[in-house]
């Protein structure tokens, strides 16, 4: 679940810029898998294991960037960076996630 707030900003005829910012609710329902820790032992995981938080709270902020094709179309790119706000692991061990999302919107 995401809420966020954002500003249309029309630059030209042609051109607009949106920038926005948000917080995000994140909630796990599935999880397996491997992976190594500092001393190259292997950890496995899955639902039941009690040192990963289930409900993660995150904070974004992003800007679109638009070009008007046509009165209808128009090609959109967006960039938008993601930090949790709190420790993925409930024990302590510290790892929180950043994520740097971008890609490119075509509207119908």
């Amino acid at each position: 679940m995401l809420a966020a707030i954002n500003k249309r900003i029309t630059i030209s005829k042609k051109w607009l810029l949106k920038p926005s910012m948000g917080i995000q609710y994140d909630r796990l329902i599935s999880l397996e898998g491997k992976t190594l820790d500092n001393e190259n032992e292997i950890l496995e995981y899955d639902m039941d294991t009690s040192d990963i938080r289930k409900n993660l709270i995150s904070g974004s902020v992003g800007i679109q960037l638009g070009y008007n094709i046509t009165y209808r179309w128009s090609l959109m790119t967006s960039a938008t960076h993601t930090y949790s706000l709190n420790n993925i692991y409930s024990n302590g061990r510290q790892l929180r996630v950043n994520y740097l999302r971008g890609g490119i919107i075509y509207n119908l």
